[in-house]
């Protein structure tokens, strides 16, 4: 979004922050209105302009009680100025599942594309979000998130199965006509904690005993796309909840499972994308999806 004055423009960065009622030029004066951070919520803000144009300030502080917001990499560039909100160590959690409905999520299932009547397999039940396994296709967020801590409450109900979490979502159907661009951390009843590599990568230590041979390494079909987890017994029996939380800041992406460390990678090729649950031939039920934003990886402890 950008808002102008006067031939300043603002270029915002993770921030939208709207232009006075009416047209003003950039020069002293106060301003109010709201910020909207990257996952959706807005807050009143003010903003005072001063200083002459080739040295100008702003200043951007919340209304007197309410808590205020921290700025940085404040600057100006011939007429764009740019900033974000500084790091902090987390936000609020953001429910990505409303209990409900599918508010805030798309299906994409190819077989669909030739069959109109197609049932969709993503579905509310009981308050529980259900994935059915078949058709087979991706539920996937309409937004786009960046360093966050996603904790994720699934089961089997009835069988073990196969279901994944991707990170980092973007091209749709990318591989095989099926999976977008992305990370998948992997669901399947046996294996969670796996990490599969669609046309990203990321790396994890001892990559050749959990991968397998460089030469084979890739991220499209016919690849060595899977990286085995670091433990066997993470997971409940079938029937009972699991917990996977998936932190991914910057670059880096770390999974536990009810309690265990079970993936630690670094250098993805992508940080920031949608989030998509899988329909991948068995039933799997979610009761949450909770997203915080955080600004660091959680060490030396559990989630």
């Amino acid at each position: 979004m950008r808002s102008a004055f006067a031939g300043l423009t603002i270029a915002l960065t993770a921030l939208q922050l709207p232009a006075p009622a009416r047209p003003q030029s950039l020069a002293a004066g106060m301003w109010s209105g709201s910020v909207t951070d990257p996952y959706g919520r807005s807050r009143p803000v003010l903003y005072s302009v001063a200083g002459p144009r080739d040295a100008v300030s702003i200043t951007l502080s919340e209304p007197p009680g309410v808590r205020p917001v921290a700025f940085a990499d404040v600057h100006l560039l011939a007429d764009t100025l740019a900033f974000r909100f500084a790091g902090g160590a987390q936000g609020s959690p953001i429910a990505l599942f409303n209990g409900t409905d599918l508010t805030g999520w798309h299906a994409d299932v190819p077989a669909a594309d030739t069959n109109a009547r197609l049932r969709s397999p993503f579905l509310v039940r009981n308050g529980v979000l259900v994935s059915l396994g078949e058709p087979r296709g991706h539920l996937i967020t309409d937004s786009s998130y960046h360093d966050y801590r996603l904790e994720v409450e699934y089961r089997f109900a009835a069988a073990p199965g196969n279901s994944g979490v991707l990170v980092h979502a973007s091209t749709p159907r990318a591989l095989y006509g099926m999976f977008p661009r992305s990370i998948e951390v992997q669901m399947e009843h046996g294996n969670a904690g796996d990490f599969w590599c669609i046309v990203e990568d990321i790396r994890v230590p001892d990559m050749e005993r959990r991968r397998g041979p460089p030469a084979r390494w890739g991220t499209t079909e016919g690849k060595a796309r899977r990286i085995l987890n670091l433990t066997d017994d993470s997971e409940k029996p079938v029937g009972e909840w699991n917990t996977m939380v998936i932190e991914a800041v910057g670059r880096a992406i770390r999974v536990w499972v009810n309690g265990d460390l079970v993936n630690d990678g670094s250098d993805a090729t992508a940080d920031r994308g949608r989030i998509a649950l899988q329909s991948e031939g068995s039933e799997v039920e979610f009761r949450k999806l909770s997203l915080t934003p955080i600004s660091a990886l959680t060490t030396g402890r559990r989630p």
